[in-house]
């Protein structure tokens, strides 16, 4: 009886093992990677253009030299006029560009993007270069306390520009920082806009750098989410982070104007002071 019963025993054991086998499944992702694309048009400026494709979530390993894309087709064309093919950078830079005298853009006019690559869907954008340059009318920077430093301006509002269209951008020239944050800290005075805004100066330079941007909605959009992930980042560690995500509902609001991939492209004018 306990010898058949051990024969059981066995003949059952192999019958398991023979039935069970390891199979692996590469469970793909929906997700599929699309072009990544990021570019501001201005007429002061030279085009650029950074092209590059998104990483799918969950991939095993991420290296930085996957998202950038050399062999991309990047095309600008005027609404209603020439199309004009950008030239690679080069120098390991992943972006597409010219000079402003070989494609000149203006106010008020419209520019449509295309990018094509052989292994990623194209994509398309366009912007509308805003009017009414905003131009500083006063500007001043002034010590606060030690190391810091208070540039605060003033400019005119353009009756067509949102409030939100405005940054200023600050930059330390020695040694050159520049300092994030080209939302902040701006706010309707009357019939002008103001800007006061703290910069930490340790070096005993104090010469600051001061560009007023008027910016076309995309470029404004995508601005003000950079800077919300920016403070995201900082205060993930601390209960900043939760009064964040608390404040949107645990959705971070997200702009992109780019069809069938990400990113942005759109434009500003700029007008551009050292103050010291």
């Amino acid at each position: 009886m306990r010898k058949n019963f051990l024969v059981t025993i066995l003949v059952f054991f192999f019958l398991f093992v023979s039935c069970v086998r390891e199979e692996i499944i590469d469970l793909s992702s929906r997700y599929q990677s699309q072009l990544f694309v990021i570019g501001f048009l201005s007429p002061d400026n030279n085009v650029q253009i950074y092209v590059g494709r998104t990483i799918p979530f969950g991939s095993n390993q991420i290296n930085p030299e996957d998202f950038k894309i050399f062999d991309a087709e990047v095309e600008i064309t005027e609404e209603g006029g020439d199309t004009y093919l950008l030239n690679p950078i080069g120098n390991g830079v992943p972006a597409y560009g010219c000079s402003k005298e070989e494609f000149s853009v203006s106010e008020g006019k419209t520019y449509l993007l295309t990018v094509r690559h052989h292994e990623l869907p194209n994509v398309f954008a366009k912007t509308t270069i805003p009017l009414n340059k905003a131009f500083w009318k006063n500007l001043e920077l002034s010590p606060d306390e030690m190391y810091y430093y208070v540039v605060s301006g003033t400019w005119e509002k353009a009756e067509n520009i949102d409030i939100k269209q405005y940054g200023v951008r600050l930059e330390n020239l020695e040694p050159y920082r520049l300092n994030k944050g080209t939302n902040e800290g701006i706010f309707p005075q009357g019939n002008l806009i103001t800007v006061k805004r703290d910069v930490f100066i340790a070096n005993g330079e104090n010469k600051v750098r001061a560009t007023l941007l008027t910016r076309d909605i995309h470029y404004s959009e995508f601005s003000r989410t950079s800077d919300l992930t920016w403070d995201i980042t900082e205060n993930f560690s601390s209960a900043g982070f939760a009064e964040i995500i608390s404040g949107f509902k645990g959705v971070i609001p997200q702009h992109s104007n780019i069809q069938n991939g990400a990113g942005v492209f759109g434009s500003y004018l700029s007008d551009t002071r050292t103050v010291e």
